[in-house]
């Protein structure tokens, strides 16, 4: 069974909770700059408002925005990484963690959404910023296909391919993010949740929660 008491992940609260030392606070500073202002209207000046300390540390380690989002979007990668080891016995309570992603109990502004929608649009001519997307992509793609497999093993899920499954559910998720960052529709939202639950549970999926 899924840890009922586990809390709800808001996906704009993932990272960088409580940073400690100063390289920490300048990447959640640009974080937090990122998710208020987008990519297109950042600077080294918007990163410089969110940092406690002074601004000129900014300009003495850093040249340009981009070196500053690249270090950021590592960290924010690494967190990832650990965020979706959770639950490494618990499927259910792993695809929970993901199916909250999709449809969240609380509807909030998807600010992080929207930034991370602009980066990928760098991609494509940035080698840089392709390499950190493959990477994550790489690695998501590899924890969904291994929470899926402990469900099939466990009884939980209904048998499937757990390695195409995982990259459904990976590409429905970048696909919701870029969808809900350009529309104020969300009507639509909960139905993909439910798709996802029919795929992995079969005629046992469990009852949703109304949100």
């Amino acid at each position: 069974m899924a840890d009922e008491g586990a809390e709800s992940q808001d996906i704009n609260e993932l990272f960088f909770e409580d940073p400690e030392d100063t390289q920490r606070k300048l990447l959640a500073a640009t974080y937090q700059a990122l998710c208020e202002h987008g990519y297109a209207d950042l600077s080294l000046q918007t990163i410089g408002d969110e940092f406690e300390k002074s601004t000129s540390l900014i300009y003495y380690h850093y040249d340009s925005k981009d070196e500053l989002v690249l270090d950021t979007l590592d960290a924010m990668l690494e967190q990832l990484e650990e965020t979706l080891s959770e639950h490494p016995d618990d499927p259910e309570s792993a695809i929970e963690v993901y199916l909250e992603m999709i449809d969240p109990e609380e509807t909030k502004e998807p600010t992080l959404e929207r930034a991370i929608v602009e980066l990928r649009g760098q991609a494509p001519n940035s080698e840089q910023y392709k390499r950190r997307f493959e990477r994550a992509d790489t690695v998501i793609d590899q924890r969904l296909k291994q929470v899926v497999q402990a469900g099939i093993d466990q009884g939980v899920f209904v048998e499937q391919d757990a390695e195409q499954t995982g990259r459904v559910l990976y590409t429905l998720l970048t696909g919701v993010m870029v969808r809900r960052a350009s529309t104020s529709d969300a009507e639509w939202i909960s139905a993909i949740s439910s798709e996802i639950r029919t795929r992995l549970y079969g005629d046992k999926a469990p009852a949703e929660e109304k949100h």
